[in-house]
């Protein structure tokens, strides 16, 4: 019945379901249970399952489109008929001696033949007004009417006086009344252990979608970073083949103009070859020395041109290094920092010179607390005035273990109230490194005198955070 009970009642509200729905994982869950966990939990169509926590996906809108199972009306159906009467009416009561079932009807009769039965309800749960009576299985006359604390066990009175003498015994009824109040307090511890648990897990599951929404952030912004190098890049590699075009173009223009003059010099030996070869192939000499002196003259000029030198011009490209660094430098860096906050409230006057500790608080493997102490110093004073010494707040953060180093840690502290709020200060590495400890200590957080603007309530708070980050570069 056990089994039965668990498959026909909500693991929500631990009801018999009320419009039962199925999820992907195969768990079923009352509609309206399934509503209010969706709401608190339920992110981006999915959820955790309540029981198995595993990831399924939830219809989009009305989740009353879910399946419904039938497997808690075939239990209903198959709950045991009574076992007496003939027309087989639904059972609602169990004899624990008989080993029969009954129903309301067919209980009563037989309560009065077999008074000292034990009749408990079908369902599992609680006894009848009449409460089960058993009898003692040493002194088989005695009913079980004590029960003893000390051994953790039903009696009869026979055993009261003989075999538990001198224990802590009382009447069963009287210590069943303390053990349902102690039963009620337990219920209470854990229904607030469930929420506490519960809620852990929402901010669990909270930190991962946090950081998968980071890491989707960082990979748009890494892909924005990527894009606009290769476009720089693309246009600088534009800018080359202009830069080297307009130079090559301008050598280009020096050249043709040397080749251009060269050329109509030419043009003019040729012209005065073609006159002297006419004068030669004529028979007057007349026209030879008209000639005479235009061709002394083309030959002075000739003798006067000297060819220009042109510059062999051409264009290489010197390929840069690609190496990592040099990426680095373009692309920046990937920083994976990982954040905890631990925050404790001070009573003002129980600070003094020895320092006084937070409780230990967990983060992950490691066991931090946070330490305030008020301390005195001597303040520098000029030569012939006297030194004052002034009262300040030393703060810090202690990593527990004789091996405990931290790593590529920042730990922050933060002196905080309602209206003020003190100078941040960090550091990377710690100051100070005790047997036991790693200490991050900070000196003259704040003078006495001041310390009143933090205070309320005769308390002041302190906050550490402790950042991990792993970078690559």
């Amino acid at each position: 019945m056990a089994e039965q009970t668990d498959k026909i009642n909500c693991s929500i509200c631990l009801n018999v379901f009320t419009e039962p729905k199925i999820i992907e994982c195969g768990h079923e869950f009352c509609l309206k249970c399934l509503e209010d966990y969706i709401s608190k939990v339920g992110k981006d169509n999915r959820l955790p399952c309540p029981l198995c926590r595993q990831d399924v996906t939830i219809p989009v809108g009305d989740i009353q489109i879910l399946s419904s199972t039938t497997e808690i009306e075939s239990i209903k159906r198959s709950t045991p008929k009574c076992d007496v009467c003939k027309r087989k009416a639904k059972s609602k009561f169990h004899c624990m001696d008989c080993k029969k079932s009954f129903c309301l009807s067919c209980k009563t009769p037989h309560d009065s033949f077999f008074s000292d039965h034990g009749v408990s309800e079908e369902n599992g749960g609680r006894n009848t007004t009449e409460e089960r009576q058993s009898f003692c299985s040493r002194h088989t006359m005695e009913k079980l009417e004590f029960y003893c604390k000390d051994c953790c066990q039903i009696i009869c009175k026979e055993c009261q006086i003989s075999d538990h003498k001198g224990h802590d015994t009382m009447e069963m009824n009287l210590y069943g009344k303390e053990v349902r109040i102690e039963m009620e307090n337990l219920k209470t511890q854990f229904q607030q252990k469930i929420a506490e648990l519960e809620k852990y897990v929402d901010d669990a599951n909270k930190k991962i979608f946090d950081m998968n929404a980071s890491a989707v952030t960082s990979s748009a912004n890494i892909d924005q970073q990527v894009k606009a190098i290769c476009e720089a890049v693309t246009t600088k590699g534009r800018e080359f083949k202009q830069y080297m075009q307009r130079a090559l173009q301008k050598e280009e223009h020096k050249i043709q103009r040397v080749v251009e003059s060269t050329n109509n010099f030419i043009d003019k030996l040729k012209e005065s070859m073609y006159d002297i070869n006419i004068i030669l192939k004529g028979d007057s000499m007349h026209d030879v020395l008209d000639l005479v002196p235009k061709i002394r003259c083309q030959q002075e000029d000739n003798a006067a041109h000297e060819l220009t030198m042109i510059y062999d011009v051409c264009s290489t490209f010197n390929t840069g290094k690609m190496n990592a660094e040099t990426l680095n430098c373009m692309i920046g860096n990937l920083e994976i920092v990982g954040k905890a906050a631990i925050t404790n409230t001070f009573k003002y006057s129980q600070t003094n010179s020895v320092g006084i500790y937070s409780s230990v608080y967990r983060i992950e493997d490691e066991l931090w607390h946070i330490r305030a102490l008020r301390k005195s110093y001597s303040e520098w004073a000029p030569r012939g005035y006297q030194q004052t010494s002034v009262v300040y707040l030393d703060v810090g953060m202690i990593l527990s273990g004789a091996k405990a180093q931290p790593t590529n840690a920042v730990v922050t502290m933060e002196l905080i109230s309602n209206n003020a709020t003190s100078n941040m200060v960090s550091k990377t590495l710690p100051l100070t490194r005790e047997t036991l400890a790693t200490v991050f200590d900070w000196r003259k957080v704040c003078p006495y005198f001041k310390m009143q603007s933090f205070v309320s309530d005769g308390n002041f708070t302190i906050q550490g955070t402790i950042s991990k980050i792993n970078i690559m570069r």
